[in-house]
């Protein structure tokens, strides 16, 4: 009896991990939008840029963006009182059941000037 039990247990394990650390992918199809004030930019986890919205409880990132030549003092200055269009990954994972967690930016625009895309 501990043998099926065993087996169903370590079986659901195997999907709950690859359900989790599945990749995000970035593709105009898979991608959101919304459109906010900037309220915050700053450094968060391993070199990604993090930006609040004014009025909106979520997070948002790009993932190592100082890594990819963007760096936080010019977001600032080019973000102060603008608009942003942010396109983040439409992405489910068992480790966010509730779609609290921070999203992962696939695009960012400003005044409908693309500032940052891993969009093909």
């Amino acid at each position: 009896m501990k043998k099926p039990i065993l087996t169903l247990f370590a079986f659901l394990f195997i999907l709950f991990a690859i359900m989790a650390l599945r990749p995000v992918s970035p593709s105009r199809e898979n991608s959101k939008l919304i459109i906010g004030t900037v309220n915050d930019i700053r450094e968060g986890g391993t070199k990604d840029i993090v930006f609040s919205l004014v009025g909106e409880s979520r997070l948002y990132y790009i993932n190592r963006g100082l890594e990819r030549n963007l760096a936080l003092e010019s977001l600032r200055k080019a973000t102060t009182k603008k608009k942003l269009e942010i396109l983040y990954a439409d992405h489910w994972t068992p480790l966010d059941v509730f779609g609290k967690a921070a999203k992962h930016i696939t695009e960012l625009r400003i005044d409908n000037k693309i500032i940052f895309s891993e969009l093909k």
